[in-house]
């Protein structure tokens, strides 16, 4: 499979849980966020279950 998630607003919470339910099913994982140390937290965090993520900060407000 082939297939990419994008999590806007990507944190500690149901985005995180999100992002691990569809990276345990073989999606890669893109999170947007605001703080980039957040994101690089996430992105370790999900990368020691094997799942692929990548993190870009933005802000889609703007």
């Amino acid at each position: 499979m082939n297939k990419t998630i994008i999590i806007i607003g990507a944190g500690k919470g149901i985005s995180y849980e999100a992002a691990r339910h569809f990276g345990m099913k073989g999606y890669k994982v893109a999170l947007i966020s605001r703080t980039l140390t957040s994101l690089q937290g996430l992105e370790k965090d999900l990368a020691s279950q094997g799942i692929t993520a990548k993190g870009f900060q933005g802000d889609v407000s703007s």
